[in-house]
């Protein structure tokens, strides 16, 4: 998952088409970061 400090629509093109699951630009939301990671991981974990 990307984290990256300036937002592009292209940088967030090729992050998806990498595999990217999501792109958070900076200044993110801890509490976004927090649910993203914890639905990513409950989705691999099954």
């Amino acid at each position: 998952m990307p984290i990256k400090a300036f937002g592009s629509q292209e940088v967030h093109r090729r992050a998806e088409k990498a595999g990217a699951v999501a792109v958070l630009d900076k200044p993110f939301d801890i509490a976004e970061l927090t649910a993203l990671s914890r639905r990513v991981l409950s989705q691999h974990a099954a």
